[in-house]
């Protein structure tokens, strides 16, 4: 099993993050951040827009938000393995 060398940087929010040895720490937080904002708007934007159309496409309607969802959890799991 290969030994995972990471450094610890404070980021703007309450959490720290793992930051890969050899990544610059900065560019990485930008990353991640970067990531963050536009899930967030993309998880926004997608029930706005699905919301208006469920009367008449429900299935599709309900497969987008299972997507969403599916999105969300995997985005959710990869942003804890970076902050801890």
């Amino acid at each position: 099993m290969a030994l995972k060398i990471t450094r610890k940087l404070p980021p703007a929010t309450d959490r720290v993050l793992d930051v890969p040895e050899g990544d610059y720490p900065d560019v990485a937080s930008e990353i991640i951040y970067f990531v963050r904002r536009r899930m967030e708007q993309f998880r926004d934007e997608l029930n706005e827009f699905v919301e208006l159309r469920e009367e008449a496409a429900p299935t599709t309607v309900l497969q987008a938000r299972v997507l969403n969802g599916l999105l969300d959890h995997e985005f959710r799991q990869w942003l804890k393995y970076c902050e801890r």
